[in-house]
């Protein structure tokens, strides 16, 4: 973070401390951290750093602050059918980006 600049927050995923010394799980999170740095979506998260090396594996993406979609429904009831499709189409862009990326 630079002098002046606002805090980030970060959504950090780690691999479990059992699991390790699993070479297959790492070469898997190796290759999730590179396909999340290779997704080009303003509808996913973008990765901001990640080592599969690192003694404990992690990533860190940027976190999306907001309510769970359960959340949302319990303080305000059933979502109108225009925000569900809404949501909806947001989501298929951003798998869409995924899968573009991993391909």
């Amino acid at each position: 973070m630079s002098a002046g600049s606002e805090p980030r927050l970060a959504a950090v995923k780690t691999v479990r401390p059992e699991l390790v010394g699993d070479q297959a799980l790492r070469d898997r999170f190796r290759r999730e951290i590179d396909t999340a740095r290779s997704v080009e979506s303003r509808f996913a998260a973008r990765l901001l750093s990640g080592d599969a090396e690192a003694a404990e594996p992690w990533l860190a993406t940027e976190y999306v602050a907001g309510p769970t979609l359960e959340g949302a429904v319990r303080a305000a009831g059933p979502l109108p059918v225009a925000t569900v499709r809404a949501l909806g189409l947001d989501l298929v862009r951003g798998l869409r980006g995924i899968h573009h990326a991993a391909a």
